[in-house]
């Protein structure tokens, strides 16, 4: 004699549903990942590298806008030791910007 639970049957219904009716949300209970996971996955990694180099762009158009600035600012000196001192001072400070840009 054969015993059929009814959470047996109830199981193999569920999963019967997913496979041949494509029920996503049972596909979902019982861990499948859909295709629009998927998707979203190949999509998202592109994404977030594009965010991060229009964030790394910014960021460098930042200090090139001020590298300029300061520069102008240096060439207002008209003793050529406190320019070439103002310059060497701003260089220093836009490599360490850089560097720090690059970790």
């Amino acid at each position: 004699m054969v015993h059929h639970s009814k959470a047996g049957n109830l199981k193999n219904s569920r999963l019967l549903s997913a496979v041949f009716l494509q029920r996503n949300i049972w596909a979902a209970a019982f861990g499948g990942v859909a295709a629009a996971d998927m998707i979203g996955l190949y999509v998202f990694k592109p994404l977030t590298a594009i965010n991060s180099a229009i964030v790394g762009s910014q960021r460098l158009a930042a200090v090139h806008l001020r590298l300029l600035e300061q520069l102008n600012t240096c060439n207002q000196f008209e003793n050529l030791k406190e320019r070439i001192d103002c310059q060497t001072t701003v260089w220093d400070t836009v490599q360490k910007e850089l560097a720090a840009l690059s970790n």
